[in-house]
């Protein structure tokens, strides 16, 4: 008892409670592969790729994408998707907040440059 009492009084509580939450947002945050991708997740990644094309930065329509996990936190999720074409490297980011008809944030980046953002609904 008397631990607890000191590490209060000296302020160590908060400072572990805050060792703690950062793990598990790290853990949380830590890219994981994933084979099934909700359809609304590939939809607005679909739709910033056609955007994009229409924007004149040609990201590649026909390419099989590699799809990981890389935010799944309480009320927020977000994807990655990655591909390498002629050597270049495609990443395209795709975010949401889990509530009914949310809006996408998406980014695609060329060789870790972001090249274009923008919001899907």
């Amino acid at each position: 008892m008397g631990v607890v009492t000191d590490m209060r009084k000296k302020g160590l509580l908060p400072v572990l409670c805050l060792i703690v939450l950062g793990l598990v947002l790290l853990v949380g945050c830590a890219p994981a592969p994933v084979d099934d991708v909700p359809e609304e997740v590939l939809e607005a990644r679909d739709i910033a790729i056609d955007l994009s094309n229409q924007d004149g930065i040609p990201v590649p329509q026909d390419a099989i994408w590699t799809a990981r996990i890389i935010t799944m936190l309480p009320g927020y999720t977000a994807y990655q998707f990655s591909v390498t074409v002629e050597g270049v490297k495609w990443t395209i980011d795709v975010g949401y907040p889990v509530v009914l008809d949310p809006i996408y944030d998406v980014s695609i980046y060329r060789d870790a440059e972001q090249v274009w953002s923008g919001e899907i609904e």
